[in-house]
C-alpha cells in the first residue's frame, strides 16, 4: 500500500530537520587566529585527511596535558611528537593558538608560554596536519615555513629526515628525558649515544671498532638520514649505501 500524504509530509519534515545539522567533517587545518582548547581535548583536535594521525591535547596523566601528535587508530594512541613532553600544561584554560603573527604558541592556564615555534613568519595562512604525521605551518603561497619534522622528540617517522641539527631523545614513564640520544656524532656518524650529566659515550656503532669496520664513512659532511615510507633507514655515512631495515618494514609501516 502506498504511503499516505501525512506520512510523506512527516518524513520530509524529519529530513529537513536533520539537514540543518551538517555532517561532521575531518579537520586537518588550524586557521590563522584559531585555537585548540584543553577543555575540549577529546573532540577539538586535528586529524590527517586519511585519519592516520591526530593532533591536539593529550592527557599524559590526570589533569596534565601535552600538545602532541599521535596514531589515531593505535590501541594506546601512541604519541609520535610533542611540543612540551617534559612540561605538561593544566586541564583548564590551556590552549594552542596559531597567532596572527604566524607563530604557534602553547599557553598554560595562567597565560604562561610553555612552547612556541621559532622563526619570523610572514603571510602565514594555516597549520596543516599531513598524512605523514608532520604538522606544518604554511604561508599564503603554500610554502612550509615551519614543520614538526624539524624538531622531533622521541620518534622518527617514515619520510622524516634527521640532520646535524636534529636529534631523538626518549621520554621516560615519568615524562623526563631518557639517557640516550640518537643523532650524528662529532665524527659525522649516525649514532646512539649514552648521555647523562658529565658522561657521554657512543653506544652504537660499536665504539670498540673503527668506523670503517662498521661500514661507516666518517668523512661525511652531508649528515643526512632518512627513513623511507617502507621502513628502511638510509644515512649519508653508510659507506656501502645499504640501508638499515626495520623489523616491521613493509608498505604499510606508517599505519602500524
Amino acid at each position: 500500500m502506498a504511503p499516505s500524504l501525512a506520512t510523506l509530509l512527516a518524513t520530509a519534515s524529519i529530513l529537513s530537520f536533520f539537514a540543518l545539522f551538517p555532517k561532521a567533517a575531518s579537520r586537518d587545518t588550524l586557521s590563522l587566529g584559531s585555537s585548540l582548547r584543553v577543555e575540549s581535548y577529546q573532540t577539538n583536535i586535528l586529524q590527517s585527511s586519511d585519519s592516520t594521525f591526530s593532533s591536539g591535547f593529550y592527557e599524559i596523566y590526570t589533569n596534565a596535558f601535552t600538545f602532541s601528535i599521535w596514531y589515531s587508530k593505535a590501541a594506546n594512541k601512541t604519541i609520535v611528537w610533542s611540543a612540551n613532553p617534559y612540561r605538561p600544561v593544566h586541564a583548564r584554560r590551556s590552549a594552542i593558538t596559531l597567532r596572527k603573527d604566524g607563530t604557534m604558541v602553547l599557553t598554560d592556564y595562567d597565560g604562561t608560554v610553555m612552547w612556541r615555534t621559532d622563526g619570523n613568519f610572514t603571510k602565514v595562512q594555516h597549520a596543516h596536519l599531513l598524512n605523514t604525521g608532520n604538522l606544518v605551518i604554511k604561508d599564503s603561497r603554500g610554502n612550509t615555513v615551519w614543520q614538526s619534522f624539524d624538531s622531533p622528540t622521541d620518534t622518527f617517522l617514515p619520510t622524516q629526515h634527521i640532520t646535524d641539527t636534529t636529534k631523538l631523545v626518549p621520554t621516560t614513564q615519568s615524562h623526563s628525558p631518557g639517557n640516550y640520544i640518537f643523532r650524528f656524532s662529532d665524527l659525522s656518524a649516525l649514532s646512539l649515544i649514552y648521555h647523562v650529566p658529565e658522561v657521554s659515550d657512543i653506544y652504537w656503532p660499536d665504539p670498540d671498532q673503527f668506523l670503517y669496520q662498521e661500514g661507516r664513512n666518517q668523512y661525511n659532511s652531508t649528515r643526512l638520514g632518512i627513513l623511507s615510507d617502507n621502513g628502511m633507514l638510509a644515512s649519508s655515512d653508510f659507506a656501502d649505501g645499504q640501508p638499515l631495515v626495520a623489523s616491521d618494514a613493509g608498505p604499510s609501516i606508517i599505519n602500524s
